[in-house]
């Protein structure tokens, strides 16, 4: 997870505390550098121009996981608070895999992998 041309950390942070950075969308792969998490981060949204909403990659030990915040319901945006993923607008909760675990949402969320 190389950090590569076309991503920029920002300093900006969301209302959450969770660091934001930029990165690119390559075949499904989304470039993450390893040096954003730490001790105390463990989890990143990544902001990507060709996609309407953020990816959450958050990192569970020494596994990666990239899940696209777009509900699988009806598409509405997705929050990620207290280790969950959360849908405001139908109640729909996932984890942190992107298997629904509260419905109405019944399809998992889109995975990127991580670069």
């Amino acid at each position: 997870m190389a950090l590569g041309a076309g991503i920029s950390v920002l300093s900006l942070q969301s209302c959450s505390s969770t660091l934001v950075v930029n990165s690119t969308l390559e075949s499904n792969k989304v470039r993450v550098a390893k040096s954003n998490f730490t001790t105390e981060v463990n989890s990143i949204l990544v902001r990507v121009k060709e996609l309407e909403f953020d990816v959450l990659v958050v990192k569970i030990e020494s596994d990666y996981c990239a899940i696209y915040l777009q509900c699988s319901h009806e598409s509405n945006p997705l929050n990620y608070t207290s280790g969950k993923i959360v849908c405001n607008s139908h109640g729909s909760q996932f984890d942190l895999e992107g298997y629904p675990t509260v419905g109405p949402a019944d399809k998992r969320l889109r995975r990127f992998v991580i670069e």
